[in-house]
């Protein structure tokens, strides 16, 4: 969760009404960059992009973490009766 609200800030903060080249086909598509449809549409696409890094965050740490630790079997041992 705190990976998707970092991510959705820095999304966020990437879009600019001064950045015409990048916004042209959204502003072609849903209209001027300060209507409520270009805004609705481009939160959902900020939400959605920002989920999906959090989600690849998220699956990293679950798959690192085992692979980091796995060496520490080697340091159990069964006792000798």
């Amino acid at each position: 969760v705190q990976s998707t609200a970092t991510a959705t800030l820095v999304l966020g903060a990437e879009v600019s009404i001064f950045d015409d080249p990048g916004l042209l086909p959204w502003q072609n598509l849903h209209g001027a960059v300060g209507g409520a449809d270009f805004q609705n549409h481009a939160r959902v696409e900020i939400t959605r992009q920002a989920a999906m890094i959090g989600y690849l965050n998220a699956f990293h740490l679950l798959t690192l973490t085992p692979l980091l630790f796995a060496p520490l079997v080697f340091f159990f041992r069964r006792r000798q009766r």
